[in-house]
Parts: C-alpha cells; sequence; structure tokens
C-alpha cells in the first residue's frame, strides 16, 4: 500500500492536466472493472455492471497547484490553481509539465500575502516556461513511521488509495458500482455535479 501511496505523490495532477493520474489509476484499476470512460465533464469513470442497486463512489482527480501568468527573464510570475497557502509556500521547489524547475519565492511573507505576490526563479536557465503552463509543488514523500506519511497533496491522495483499495476488493458483488475521480476539483468541485446527474446512482 505504501508504494501506491508514494506512486500517487509522485504523480503531478494539477488541476486539469491530471492525464498522468488517470493512466497510472487505469493500470493500477482498470482490470477490476467492465468499462472505463471519461464523461463530459472530463471525469475518469470505471464502471462495474451488476443489476443491484446502482452505487457512486466519488474522489478527486487532480491537486492544487499554479499556473503561469507572465514571465520575465528568469522571474516567472503566477497565479493559484486551488487552495494554497503562501505562508508556508516560500522557498517551495515547483515543477512544470515542461520539466522546469523553480524555486517559489517572496520577498516578504505576511498573513496578507497572497500565492500571486510570489514569483518563480528557474534554475536551468536553458529552460523557460509559456503563460498559461501549469505546475506543481515537489511532491517530498516523506515515511515517518510504518503508518504516518507526509507530502504534498496527501489528503487528496489517500482518498484516491482508499478507492483504490475498494475496487480490488469488490469482486463478490453484484451491485452496479461506478467509481468516479473527478477533473479539476482544485477549481470549486464544479465535475462533480455533472457526474451525480449524468450517472444518477441510488446510494
Amino acid at each position: 500500500m505504501q508504494k501506491i501511496l508514494e506512486s500517487l505523490i509522485y504523480t503531478p495532477s494539477v488541476a486539469g492536466v491530471e492525464t498522468k493520474m488517470a493512466l497510472l489509476l487505469q493500470s493500477l484499476i482498470g482490470e477490476c472493472f467492465d468499462e472505463t470512460y471519461y464523461d463530459n465533464a472530463n471525469n475518469l469513470v470505471f464502471h462495474k455492471q451488476g443489476k443491484g442497486e446502482k452505487i457512486m463512489l466519488c474522489t478527486c482527480l487532480d491537486t492544487p497547484g499554479i499556473i503561469v501568468t507572465g514571465v520575465e527573464e528568469q522571474k516567472v510570475h503566477i497565479a493559484p490553481l486551488g487552495s494554497l497557502e503562501p505562508t508556508s509556500s516560500n522557498q517551495r521547489t515547483v515543477r512544470f509539465e515542461n520539466g522546469a524547475i523553480g524555486l517559489l519565492h517572496c520577498e516578504k511573507v505576511t498573513c496578507d500575502t497572497k500565492l500571486c505576490d510570489f514569483t518563480v526563479e528557474l534554475f536551468d536557465k536553458s529552460k523557460t516556461v509559456e503563460v498559461g503552463e501549469k505546475g506543481v509543488f515537489d511532491a517530498d514523500f516523506v515515511s515517518l513511521s510504518k503508518s504516518v506519511f507526509a507530502g504534498f497533496g496527501l489528503a487528496d491522495k489517500a482518498c484516491v488509495l482508499s478507492l483504490i483499495e475498494v475496487a480490488k476488493s469488490m469482486s463478490g458483488s453484484d451491485k452496479d458500482i461506478y467509481f468516479v475521480f473527478c477533473s479539476q476539483t482544485s477549481l470549486g468541485y464544479r465535475s462533480s455535479a455533472p457526474a451525480s446527474n449524468t450517472v444518477k446512482p441510488d446510494v
């Protein structure tokens, strides 16, 4: 279980760029279901057909991240995608879609500081990022004990891990079961309502 959690933590899934996480989930639990598809809200749906009541289990596919709003030489201006705490973000390492890595920095952080007050200084001067490109904090997965772990996005990824474990143990069920991994939940859970309205579960 720890290895799966670690792979979830290290797989980037910033809101709107969730393909790698979706592919990982398909490799882990795809064989437990009769069909896998994306709905119109870009949610990843696993369906196990059954004659019993229709059950839907739902969690997030993404984690909070950042988006590039401007580039000035090697300083990258950003805005948050989801809820990120500015007071604990200073000097965090950020990794962008194209592989560029940088350091999140703000000269003075107070309780009024917003994430858009930060800039990212890229480590490799030969790499650049474009406006609109998205990035995530480095995962920093740490095992504190046999059953205690820490890492960026751990709360979200722990929910995903829970559904993975359920999927692997439901082979004998006669229920009509849907597992839905919702896209862009960091931006206001806007994809969860379409998922529910499409599946129309009993439970």
